[in-house]
């Protein structure tokens, strides 16, 4: 079972008034849903993260902690989030926090955490309280990859796929909690996204997230590592070989909806009737700039697609460049623009291409 910021722990009556409460602007009774950002301790550096900058060892005393929840379920807390600047598990009582909200009845919705502090107690925490979703940010395929993007020594990767391990197995037939394995691409990793994939489906997880690498403040991060627009050309092949191995499985799930335009009707999958939205929501507003701007990138992208079509067509039309060969070139050059600026040598150089093809090349795209 996914988290569901607590929604699916309210009842129905509880549901119609936090409802009710938005569309009128007023506020409500406690909070259903909070999250605790117990720690600043981590154990790792990535070079991703907007927290090194104010990383420090502290943490909430646990009694602070347990008066927290305390207040917080006796206005109606119902779950939590357990993230944060550090990762929760490095909270030198997680053991004790995790024996309170469970005492008091609040199921962790969703526990973030790198995984390395994850063992076969708190696995069985989790399992019997009926956690909804441990998000195992492991971020690279590899022990190597893995020291290069947390900045930590590589065998702690092998840990981390461990403790996966060791929750998947406690978990045995429960649905509690959903397991997903989160991996984060910039430049150096984005031809891997199979292995990815192959990884998160062997070690038996429920879902595998990949989203891309994004700027932090204070310039932190080397601008070279960044995806830009033209890798989508290299990184094409490796994410339909993805689409095509997940068909069957369906780990990689996206939530769709549809908005239709005359009466601004919501329609999501497995729902025969539509949802409407209060006409002045700001509800309806966002799914209808969500929708606006979905119109807007798709005619851009088409409009794009036709001018790449008729570059790219070059390469597809010159004897002797395969899709293999093909791959090699984006891989090495980035675009088509990224061979053209190149030499007839550099050219040479890729991997089976040699001279010939590379004078071919060279003719058919100057």
């Amino acid at each position: 079972m996914r988290g569901t910021h607590g929604w699916a722990e309210v009842s129905r009556e509880r549901k119609r008034e936090i409802i009710d409460a938005i569309v009128a602007n007023t506020p409500t009774t406690g909070p259903v849903h909070a999250e605790l950002d117990l720690t600043d301790r981590c154990n790792v550096a990535c070079y991703f993260c907007n927290q090194q900058d104010l990383r420090t060892k502290e943490q909430i005393p646990i009694q602070k902690t347990t008066e927290l929840i305390d207040e917080l379920a006796s206005t109606g807390l119902r779950s939590v989030r357990l993230s944060g600047g550090g990762d929760p598990l490095f909270h030198r009582e997680i053991n004790d926090v995790l024996a309170h909200l469970a005492k008091r009845g609040v199921v962790v919705d969703n526990l973030t955490t790198n995984g390395v502090a994850l063992n076969h107690e708190i696995a069985g925490y989790l399992v019997n309280n009926k956690a909804r979703e441990v998000i195992f940010s492991l971020n690279a395929v590899d022990a190597a990859d893995y020291a290069r993007m947390m900045k930590v020594k590589p065998a702690l990767f092998d840990k981390v796929i461990t403790a996966i391990k060791t929750l998947v197995e406690v978990r045995g037939d429960s649905i509690y909690p959903s397991i997903v394995l989160q991996f984060l691409l910039d430049r150096s990793n984005i031809t891997r996204i199979v292995e990815m994939y192959d990884l998160g489906r062997s070690l038996g997880v429920d879902r595998i997230a990949m989203n891309a690498v994004l700027e932090i403040p204070r310039e932190r991060i080397d601008r070279e590592l960044l995806l830009r627009p033209e890798d989508a050309d290299l990184a094409e092949p490796y994410v339909e070989q993805v689409l095509r191995k997940d068909a069957d499985a369906g780990l990689l799930q996206i939530p769709i909806a549809a908005l239709a335009k005359e009466r601004e009707e919501l329609f999501v999958p497995g729902r025969p009737d539509p949802i409407l939205l209060p006409a002045r929501s700001q509800g309806l507003f966002l799914v209808q700039r969500i929708r606006d701007e979905a119109h807007r990138f798709a005619v851009t992208y088409h409009q794009q697609l036709r001018g790449k079509r008729a570059v790219q067509s070059v390469l597809d039309e010159i004897q002797g460049v395969g899709p293999a060969k093909k791959r090699a070139l984006l891989r090495k050059f980035g675009s088509v623009k990224g061979m053209r600026d190149a030499t007839e040598a550099d050219l040479a150089g890729v991997a089976g291409v040699g001279p010939a093809l590379a004078e071919r090349i060279k003719q058919a795209i100057d």
